[in-house]
């Protein structure tokens, strides 16, 4: 505190770290959390980082500018205890960006809390949202890529991952900006974990009680392909091409053909058929985690959980296997074509419903799935079905500008 004026918890990523799960319980609990004395701001804070981060939208009827300082203002108008805003685009922040959003808090004391998961887990899972937001690389090159650290020039690619997942690049820029004091990393427990741990972790940072919350996870949110899924969303990127709009991709690929067709929420397909490292890329990543780990150790942060969270098992299968995963077979390339035509008449159909036309992307922010509309008769295709918005008021984590691999 800062003569009595609230504390500002900044919590910043990193992404695939549980952020989704951690949004999801302060939004359910905002109510809670403000009759207990803690703000969660309802300004959507996708677009207001975007904004502080000096991003531009795709899409101009979703012009962002200013959304940051509706942000700021909420603050300013609130007079209780600590505020909490959690957004993993934050960790995309260079030094100068770290301290415009601190500055912007002035004169309020500002902590900063990194939440990270082991990179065995991370890397598939970074690859995935790259696909989904229409990248066209393997899992494998994706790996080799991000491997390559040395490179220079790094590739954009491996310089938009480690921009997002370097703890110890965080550390360094938000250390010279809040002090070393100021930041705490929370490690994402184990696979097989309860959920729930994380979010106790969590609390005791931001000082409450976590059994006084609604932690139940968020089975809508942020989902999972299988890897054969994603595999075949992959195909359909790069068949497509350029030939349609990034924001008919987020709408029609993402929303409809990713989020609606290929999407299993019993989550049962996904745990047999998971993206997963090559025995080789895996030794790397346990590897370059182990690197991770000691500079988190040696940077003099505080630590909730065990580092050891940090360091994914060794392989079990041949430390010199680079085969990738399967099955391939599953994905035919006459599927691919078939999707890749629907998408192109579905983007038609869209275009013909003009700019008021439904935004099949709110699915990100949707609630319980929908039927899978019935096959299309010929003629006028109908509009695409959209899922409702999340009672929670939830934020799409795919929003229309890419900061995911987004690089100065």
């Amino acid at each position: 505190m800062t003569g009595g004026l609230p504390h500002v918890f900044l919590h910043i990523g990193t992404m695939k770290s549980g952020t989704s799960y951690i949004q999801h319980v302060l939004r359910r609990n905002r109510t809670a959390l403000e009759a207990a004395g803690l703000l969660v701001p309802r300004q959507r804070l996708v677009p207001a980082v975007a904004d502080v981060l000096n991003r531009k939208a795709k899409k101009a009827s979703r012009d962002h500018r200013g959304t940051w300082d509706i942000v700021r203002r909420e603050i300013e108008r609130w007079h209780g205890g600590p505020v909490i805003l959690s957004q993993e685009f934050m960790s995309a922040a260079d030094e100068a960006a770290a301290r415009r959003i601190v500055a912007s808090f002035e004169p309020r004391s500002v902590s900063v809390i990194i939440t990270a998961r082991d990179l065995v887990r991370v890397i598939p899972s970074h690859w995935q949202t790259s696909v989904k937001q229409a990248k066209i690389v393997s899992l494998g090159e994706f790996v080799r890529v991000v491997q390559d650290e040395s490179a220079d020039p790094m590739p954009k690619l491996a310089r938009g991952f480690w921009k997002h997942h370097d703890l110890a690049r965080l550390i360094g820029i938000w250390g010279n900006v809040v002090g070393t004091d100021h930041i705490t990393v929370v490690t994402v427990p184990p696979s097989g974990a309860p959920p729930v741990l994380l979010w106790e972790r969590f609390a005791s940072v931001i000082g409450v009680d976590p059994a006084m919350y609604d932690a139940t996870a968020d089975q809508t949110a942020n989902f999972t392909l299988s890897y054969t899924a994603a595999e075949l969303l992959r195909r359909v990127n790069e068949r497509l091409g350029d030939s349609i709009s990034p924001v008919d991709h987020r709408r029609v690929v993402n929303g409809f053909v990713a989020n609606t067709v290929l999407r299993d929420d019993s989550h049962e397909r996904a745990a047999s058929d998971r993206a997963r490292l090559s025995p080789v890329m895996h030794a790397w990543a346990v590897q370059r985690g182990a690197r991770m780990v000691a500079a988190v150790a040696a940077s003099g942060v505080k630590v909730v959980g065990d580092l050891e969270d940090l360091l994914a098992e060794p392989p079990t299968g041949d430390p010199t296997d680079t085969t990738e995963p399967g099955p391939l077979e599953e994905s035919p390339d006459a599927a691919v074509t078939v999707i890749v035509a629907l998408v192109q008449r579905l983007v038609k159909a869209e275009l013909a419903l003009g700019p008021e036309g439904p935004d099949v992307g709110a699915r990100e922010e949707a609630g319980p799935a929908s039927a899978i509309p019935p096959p299309v008769p010929a003629g006028p295709l109908p509009s695409l079905p959209i899922r409702p918005r999340r009672a929670d008021g939830g934020q799409s984590s795919m929003p229309d500008l890419d900061l995911v691999d987004e690089d100065d």
